[in-house]
């Protein structure tokens, strides 16, 4: 198991706690036009805080198969399922 004390590793860094999360395809271009997607965007907000919001851009397949795997492996570290 890896486990980090962010309190310790963070200590004078703002930490967002996000109440909610949205996943999207992404385009550079308006949706009406219709253009293929480029990227995958995790957008977190807190309802308490409107207009601000903190994005993951994932610009590649890899990048995005990497997230998905670390969070699987510290889902199972947290959460092991029995």
């Amino acid at each position: 198991m890896t486990y980090k004390n962010t309190n310790d590793l963070f200590r004078d860094t703002r930490v967002i706690m996000a109440d909610r999360f949205e996943v999207f395809s992404w385009s550079p271009r308006p949706a009406e036009e219709k253009a293929p997607v480029t990227e995958v965007h995790i957008v977190m907000q807190k309802p308490k805080a409107p207009g601000y919001a903190f994005v993951f851009r994932l610009k590649s397949r890899a990048v995005c198969k990497e997230l998905i795997a670390a969070l699987q492996k510290h889902m199972d570290d947290v959460w092991p399922e029995r």
